[in-house]
């Protein structure tokens, strides 16, 4: 064969391949449909169970987390404080029942009381006086804080008209804000003081309580002793199970996500602090228009595009019967207000999780 032919021979080849593929790539087209996609994942939010102030995360963000594992912990003084008094009672009514049993310690018990009474009294005069002393320092915090904000705001508007220096106004606002978190350490000192002396007080009454109880030495009254001792047992281990709840673990093995609070933030009772996914559940949703829906039902085959020029299949699980309102995906997609929503579970999800990531935006091809 001669050279020429060979040419045209290459050259009759190409064109049959060029068509060909056109052919192919027709029949593809008019027998599917590409649409825009997400990767999607399970995910579990982690809330609070109790109020108080966020502590620590005990795992960097995005890390690969074993169920039961420990993801954060919270504090709550006030929950202590209670816990404190609540096992004082207890062992208080314990000692008044043992007292029952054994008259001979009452003179010694008495004299233990009076003994305890006198230091909680001495204890509770200091924190009195600390608390008179922090609340004079807040008075005169106070007054300097409306005489500095007044200052700080003046200067604020002399630099925002640029008629000082950017250093007169730093020294004024570096003596403002150190004053500012002066007074909020002080207030913060006046509750801690304030939640001690209460409960100093409360243990006060209650050694009193029990300074006379032990004198009558009423046996009459063992039983309601009993009775206050089962109820405070009650109260002592519903506290514990919620003080318990101030340490948060993952339900699920899985990956952290969406840490977002800093140490000694307040959380209110059912605040999410994270999310934990669920990389054993992911799949793609996919988004059409009005009439995909009755082109695609459920079971057709899907290839997805992913990284690497990887194709992955899957077939449609579910086809919404709605549109939905769906913000745009990205500027490549088409950015109308609604979408037909579908569903397309991964035939390999071992193999897929090697080339898609949750929230990755691609594009699936589903065929009629």
């Amino acid at each position: 064969m001669s050279k020429s032919n060979k040419v045209i021979l290459i050259m009759i080849t190409t064109i049959v391949f060029i068509a060909a593929t056109i052919v192919v790539s027709f029949i593809i087209e008019s027998k599917s449909q590409k649409l825009p996609a997400v990767v999607k994942t399970a995910t579990i939010s982690l809330r609070t169970q109790v109020a108080g102030s966020f502590l620590s995360y005990h795992v960097a963000p995005n890390s690969k987390v074993k169920k039961g594992q420990l993801i954060a912990s919270l504090q709550n003084e006030q929950l202590q404080l209670k816990l404190s008094s609540l096992e004082s009672e207890k062992e208080n009514l314990l000692t008044i029942l043992e007292s029952y049993e054994d008259g001979a310690h009452l003179d010694l018990e008495l004299n233990k009381i009076e003994k305890d009474i006198i230091e909680e009294n001495n204890s509770l005069l200091e924190l009195q006086e600390d608390l008179t002393t922090v609340n004079i320092e807040i008075i005169e915090y106070e007054k300097n804080l409306t005489v500095l904000e007044r200052h700080f705001n003046s200067y604020k508007t002399l630099i925002e008209q640029n008629l000082i220096s950017n250093e007169e106004f730093a020294k004024v606002s570096e003596d403002y804000f150190k004053v500012v978190t002066d007074y909020k350490s002080n207030k913060a000192k006046a509750i801690s003081l304030e939640n001690r002396i209460e409960s100093s007080t409360s243990l006060i009454a209650n050694l009193n309580d029990k300074k006379q109880l032990v004198r009558k030495n009423n046996t009459l009254l063992n039983s309601k002793y009993q009775g206050d001792l089962d109820k405070i047992n009650s109260e002592l281990a519903e506290l514990k199970a919620e003080i318990a709840e101030l340490e948060i673990y993952s339900p699920i093995d899985g990956y952290l996500t969406d840490v977002s609070l800093m140490g000694g933030e307040l959380v209110e009772k059912g605040d999410e602090i994270a999310e934990v996914s669920d990389l054993k559940r992911v799949w793609i949703m996919a988004y059409g228009n009005s009439v995909t829906s009755k082109k695609m039902p459920v079971g057709n085959q899907v290839v997805i595009y992913a990284a690497k020029n990887k194709e992955l299949t899957g077939k449609v699980f579910s086809v919404s019967p709605i549109m939905d309102k769906v913000k745009s995906l990205s500027s490549s997609f088409e950015t109308v207000n609604t979408y037909t929503k579908i569903e397309i579970k991964l035939d390999d999800l071992d193999e897929a999780l090697k080339y898609i990531t949750p929230g990755e935006r691609l594009f699936v091809r589903v065929s009629y």
